[in-house]
């Protein structure tokens, strides 16, 4: 087992296997061609360097650790019928969505990391999945 989860991390572009990555929603077919997501997308310091308008001050403190517990929490919540616009004010360092608990189109071809997009139009509608970027963790939930 924990070589076919080497060899997926391997095949994203993962250094190591990760257990959060949704690997089952990625190995879908695309489910639409155009989505509505929301996410919490949990960043940490060391990320910094990837935002441009600065990474948020809760995210500069956080650990690689600690932004895999709280991905846990948050998918755990999600999963347990939680509303997700709540997380996304408390949690996301998306600074375009985290507080207005807004959604956004997904389609092929949009300028998104590509390992965001492929799990955003695989995902059903209310399903939520867990993927790495550059960016840190992005916890989705399609929408619509």
């Amino acid at each position: 087992m924990r070589a076919l989860l080497v060899g997926a991390a391997i095949a994203l572009g993962c250094a190591t296997a990760d257990p959060l990555t949704t690997i089952d929603v990625l190995d879908r077919a695309q489910a639409a061609d155009k989505v509505e997501i929301k996410q919490v997308l949990v960043a940490w310091g060391e990320l910094a360097r990837a935002y441009k308008q600065g990474l948020d001050e809760a995210a500069k403190a956080r650990s690689e650790a600690d932004a895999v517990i709280l991905t846990r929490s948050v998918l755990g919540k999600l999963r347990a019928g939680e509303a997700i616009e709540p997380l996304m004010a408390a949690h996301s360092s998306d600074a375009a969505t985290a507080r207005t608990g807004e959604g956004y189109p997904v389609e092929p071809g949009m300028p998104y990391e590509p390992k965001f997009l492929k799990l955003s139009l695989r995902l059903a509608v209310g399903e939520t999945g867990v993927v790495r970027t550059r960016y840190g963790w992005h916890v989705v939930k399609r929408v619509q």
